[in-house]
């Protein structure tokens, strides 16, 4: 997987150079520690990856993730190690369009979901610092999942829309971004929760000087979802119910950042009567060039 992420990369510098197209470089390193309460299997763990945007001239762009999972279980029970791999390409050649197609891969130690992959497809119209409204389809496979009337492997279909809205005064009072995040994800047989699902999301950005603070929210039911625009599959036997979030950044210069957050979410496990709360605290540090 690193030779494919540096090959990608090798062979975007050689055709910038070749025709002089303008490039623009940037990433982050992030870890995040996990802690699970009323959990029947599951103690606490951590999230640790890198993430990178190449911008290559003005009208495409490649972002890339690799993220490393560990969770601890209870009881003796073998813990839990995987790695995420993530690719998307978007390309800006129409006016105030821009189409994305994405590709999400999960090397596991939990044999359901192993292997399983994601493929990411958007699109989005904007207008610049006013509004933006499109739609996210992601396609997810699991070929060795076990569902509970015993047939194997599980399909799940996900529609993702997005409405967003920026308002106010950065130079005076600040400015605001509102983005709303309506969901329906559909299960090809019941894994253990049902075959539907759906949530509604809103976060609301605040920029000012060399700040930015983040509030989210949202509703509803999710199973085998992907968030974060494809850079995050959850692949475990959980449904999840809700969920909070806040997050605070600044720019130290216009090259470097730092961001920390705090997130809530209320889940079910199978065969556990309580509700399992996981609290996850993230530090994000980033460089452009």
């Amino acid at each position: 997987m690193k030779k494919l992420t540096l090959s990608i990369i090798s062979v975007s510098l050689v055709i910038s150079s070749s025709y002089a197209i303008p490039m623009k470089f940037s990433s982050s390193i992030y870890g995040a520690s996990l802690n699970y309460d009323s959990s029947n299997i599951r103690d606490n763990g951590y999230v640790s990856g890198i993430y990178g945007y190449l911008g290559i001239g003005w009208y495409h762009s490649l972002e890339f993730g690799l993220d490393y999972t560990h969770i601890k279980y209870k009881y003796n029970q073998p813990n839990l190690d995987q790695t995420d791999l993530t690719f998307i390409y978007t390309n800006y050649s129409f006016p105030k369009v821009k189409a994305k197609m994405g590709f999400h891969y999960i090397d596991s130690d939990d044999k359901l979901s192993d292997g399983g992959y994601t493929v990411i497809l958007g699109l989005e119209r904007y207008e610049p610092y006013k509004w933006n409204a499109g739609i996210d389809l992601f396609y997810t496979k699991y070929g060795d999942y076990i569902n509970l009337n015993g047939s194997k492997g599980l399909d799940v279909y996900q529609i993702t829309g997005k409405l967003g809205f920026s308002f106010g005064n950065y130079y005076r009072y600040g400015s605001f971004y509102l983005e709303l995040l309506p969901s329906y994800i559909g299960h090809s047989d019941n894994a253990g929760f049902g075959k539907s699902f759906s949530s509604l999301e809103g976060r609301l950005n605040y920029y000012i000087s060399s700040f930015s603070f983040t509030l989210s929210g949202w509703t509803g039911e999710r199973s085998f979802f992907v968030d974060k625009g494809g850079f995050v599959v959850y692949n475990l036997q959980e449904k999840y119910k809700y969920g909070v979030g806040a997050e605070m950044g600044y720019s130290i210069n216009r090259q470097l950042g730092i961001r920390a957050g705090i997130n809530y979410q209320n889940l079910k496990e199978r065969n556990n009567p309580n509700d399992v709360k996981i609290m996850t605290y993230v530090l994000n540090l980033g460089y452009s060039f």
